[in-house]
């Protein structure tokens, strides 16, 4: 993993990391208790040939378990990938409540066109969350997570492990990828994101951006895809970009919104594919 820290452009968090929507829909999954983190665990309905050497890891965004989205999307993951899905709780029952959803704009277009006014609430509705990114800096969790991955695997026999982030867990499966830990990453709309991170990814990955992005531009996507399709060792790789979204369609959709459905509908198959075709 390369060394270099500089930010990229539009790096960090911004009000859209803690904006969103609940999505419909009941966990299926439990929760376990696997080498030292409390885990969410979702087993597909039917299991595909390759289930028992192959999983998928789910990092989450800052709202943690706390959050029914970080269950639902795993459950629909498993299902459709035959694999089984975890989520590691690497903020150990903490997160942003669920009751801190602000109503910051949900499409690209809303977003530039808001009011003064609206901007102020959301700024100060996600003002409340900062304390939790200072103390959950994402570069803090990369060390406990390669360990947990390292006895996962050897408890449960797996050799091969996709892996899918969402805004702050989208840092993490892209770090873990660059360590060799994840074999085939999916980043939708990643937070905290450094050239050191993007110069080190070494395996497959899928990159699901978002029209609207204060952390991971699309400018800044399409800029690292015309570097990627100018080099022979660049790792295999693609980008899919989704019209009129925000960071965080991908896992805190407003489903009302028929474009934002469809950006999170795509997103979802695109994922899944992904992982059939390169895990």
């Amino acid at each position: 993993m390369s060394s270099d820290t500089t930010a990229a452009p539009g790096s960090g968090f911004c009000v859209h990391c803690t904006s969103g929507s609940r999505i419909p829909g009941e966990p299926k999954g439990k929760i376990e208790s696997l080498h030292g983190f409390n885990t969410y665990v979702a087993t597909p309905a039917s299991p595909s040939a390759d289930s028992a050497s192959k999983a998928i890891i789910y990092f989450y965004d800052a709202f943690g378990l706390n959050l029914v989205n970080n269950k639902i999307i795993p459950d629909l993951l498993a299902d459709a990938t035959g694999l089984t899905v975890y989520v590691p709780d690497m903020f150990n029952g903490g997160g942003i409540s669920e009751a801190a959803l602000s109503s910051a704009p949900m499409t690209a277009q809303s977003a530039r066109s808001s009011g003064i006014v609206q901007k102020l609430k959301t700024v100060a509705a996600f003002a409340t969350t900062t304390p939790f990114f200072v103390r959950h800096f994402p570069a803090t969790k990369i060390g406990p997570m390669k360990k947990w991955i390292d006895e996962l695997k050897a408890s449960k026999g797996y050799t091969r492990l996709g892996g899918t982030g969402f805004c702050y867990g989208g840092k993490l499966v892209i770090a873990l990828n660059g360590t060799g830990h994840i074999d085939v990453s999916v980043a939708n709309h990643p937070s905290m994101i450094t050239k050191g991170d993007i110069a080190g990814i070494k395996n497959p990955i899928l990159f699901n951006v978002a029209e609207y992005d204060p952390i991971f531009s699309e400018a800044y996507a399409k800029q690292v895809e015309q570097d990627w399709a100018k080099r022979q060792d660049a790792p295999l790789h693609k980008f899919e970009y989704y019209p009129n979204t925000v960071h965080g369609f991908a896992a805190r959709p407003d489903l009302a919104e028929k474009q934002v459905k469809d950006a999170f509908e795509k997103a979802f198959e695109r994922s899944v594919e992904f992982w059939k075709s390169n895990l």
